[in-house]
């Protein structure tokens, strides 16, 4: 039944909306009511909280705190835990701003669980992007959607590092071969409007902002 309750978790998270990913902790917070030595359970609930700052659900002082204590409890229990070193390399990034912890921690999920995409998604996206390695960055997103095609969030993140690196016309026509699979996936459309803008299109990002709103209403849009 926790394992149930894990995949229906697991499936909320990956829809990456602010309403999907609260409610994966409540799916989480479930499993553990009913197994609390379930690890892949405490390591879903700080994969969870991590990204609580980025989808305007909660303010980083409240949420990234619960995803280290997460992270570590899960890694208690099961510290080969490939999940949760992914979870943990977040916090260190995001909120400890500890760029070269983040990337050992990510480093060790991939050496752990070499089919982890989230965890080569994440080294890629968060630890690499932000010390501005963009060809290792790009390297690790791309070799994340090679493990898990289907994913929208590593899709779009591509084109999220593209446009850090400045790539732009890249960028562009990755954001929408992630929009023609869903015109509703309003994280690409956002990018793909802060891109126009740094390309200086005003006009169409202002076009692809309103067409984010009517979908989802996240504050950074």
């Amino acid at each position: 039944e926790a394992y149930e309750l894990y995949l229906r978790g697991r499936f909320c998270w990956n829809q990456r909306t602010a309403e999907s990913v609260r409610q994966a902790v409540g799916f989480y917070e479930r499993a553990i009511a009913r197994d609390p030595l379930y690890a892949l359970a405490h390591a879903g609930l700080a994969e969870s909280y991590v990204l609580f700052p980025w989808l305007s659900v909660a303010p980083p002082h409240d949420s990234m705190p619960k995803a280290r204590t997460a992270a570590l409890r899960a890694l208690e229990i099961d510290d080969a835990l490939a999940e949760a070193h992914a979870a943990l390399g977040v916090y260190l990034s995001f909120y400890a701003w500890d760029q070269p912890a983040s990337e050992r921690e990510l480093r060790r999920a991939i050496e752990l669980q070499p089919g982890s995409a989230t965890a080569y998604h994440w080294l890629g996206n968060i630890a690499l992007l932000a010390m501005g390695r963009w060809d290792e960055s790009l390297a690790a997103v791309r070799r994340a959607g090679e493990l898990d095609p289907l994913s929208l969030s590593i899709a779009s993140d591509t084109g999220v590092t593209l446009l850090y690196a400045r790539r732009y016309d890249e960028a562009i026509a990755q954001f929408r071969r992630t929009l023609a699979v869903d015109p509703k996936f309003y994280v690409a459309r956002y990018h793909l409007g802060l891109t126009l803008h740094a390309k200086g299109d005003y006009a169409a990002a202002i076009a692809e902002h309103r067409t984010c709103l009517e979908s989802d209403g996240d504050p950074w849009v």
